[in-house]
Order: structure tokens, then C-alpha cells, then sequence
């Protein structure tokens, strides 16, 4: 299996022992103002615009709350912050294994930088936890077809990525409409 998890009820379980319940549906459906966070990493494989995301982002979608975040606390901050995100916007990276504590329907958009492109790595959890998962390869090639080497990858492990604002806007709002899309059908 690709889940870390021995199944999908352990996960939740272990889950729940964290993040307090989730607001009722008929409140999330209802509420009009969701937070969106641009997550980076601190070293290696980071946004090098983070807060031209933000502003891009806050200035698209004004009635919305956007801000940028940088992940590096404790757990308990970790538990505490991904439970408040309704859309999250962040680079690949191990921070990604925090969206098992967000809740369900939220819309996550995992960015590759160039020659560092590993599809589908977060999407199993998103999908074990039922949000809504893009991934977008940040290159002027092709997206690769399959998985790039180990090799590659390591040799590429540094690479920070600077996404144009248009995709970016635009991958946001698409997350959007599937994230109420979702809640609408659950």
C-alpha cells in the first residue's frame, strides 16, 4: 500500500487524537472567508516570491484571508495550523505530511521545481484524508513522464522555484470551486 497508515480508520483514529473535530459541514459550506496560506520551506526547494504569491493571491481573491506561513515549530504548532487551512499553496516537501490534520474537502496545491518531480508522492495521503490535491511542475520543459531518477532528483534537491502569479492565481481558484465542489457533494 502507499499508506503509511495500516489502513484508512487507523489513520483517522490517530488523527482525531490531535485535531479537534471538524466544524460541521453546513458551517464550512456556509462560511464565505477562507483562509488560504502560502506555506515555504526554509532551506532548499522554496518559493523564492512567497510573498508576491501572497499579495497576488490576497489581491485575486480580497475576500478571502491570505497569508504566508513558514513551518518550522513545533508539533503541536504544526496540528494547530493545518486545521485552519482551507486552501494551502506550498513547495513539495516533508512540511506536506502535516495536511493529514487538515480538514476534510480543503484543496492543497504541492509545487515541483524543476528536475525535482515526484507526482503523486502527498496525493495518497490527501486522498486517504479526502482534500482535494493538485500538483504543478514549476519548468519550462515538459512535465516528465513517470518519475525522474533518484539521481536526478538528488542532484536537483536544491532547486527553489519562482511560479508565475497567473498559474498560481488561477491554480488557487480552481482549488476553490473543488473544494466547495466537495463539500457541496459530501
Amino acid at each position: 500500500s502507499a499508506f503509511a497508515m495500516a489502513s484508512h480508520e487507523h489513520a483517522v483514529k490517530w488523527k482525531n487524537l490531535f485535531v479537534p473535530p471538524e466544524e460541521e459541514l453546513t458551517t464550512r459550506r456556509a462560511r464565505k472567508r477562507l483562509n488560504i496560506a502560502v506555506l515555504n520551506r526554509p532551506a532548499t526547494r522554496k518559493l523564492l516570491n512567497p510573498m508576491d504569491a501572497r499579495d497576488n493571491i490576497a489581491k485575486a481573491f480580497p475576500e478571502h484571508n491570505v497569508f504566508e506561513h513558514h513551518l518550522n515549530g513545533t508539533l503541536q504548532e504544526m496540528v494547530d495550523f493545518f486545521p485552519s487551512v482551507d486552501v494551502l499553496v506550498s513547495p513539495h516537501g516533508s512540511q506536506l505530511t502535516g495536511i493529514m490534520f487538515m480538514q476534510r474537502c480543503s484543496a492543497v496545491v504541492e509545487i515541483f521545481p524543476h528536475l525535482y518531480y515526484t507526482p503523486f508522492y502527498f496525493s495518497s495521503l490527501a486522498r486517504m484524508f479526502q482534500l482535494t490535491h493538485a500538483m504543478w511542475y514549476v519548468s519550462h520543459d515538459e512535465v516528465p513522464t513517470g518519475r525522474l531518477s533518484l539521481k536526478i532528483r538528488l542532484e536537483n534537491t536544491g532547486n527553489n522555484m519562482c511560479p508565475s502569479m497567473d498559474k498560481l492565481v488561477s491554480a488557487v481558484d480552481d482549488l476553490i470551486r473543488k473544494r466547495q465542489n466537495c463539500l457541496d457533494s459530501v
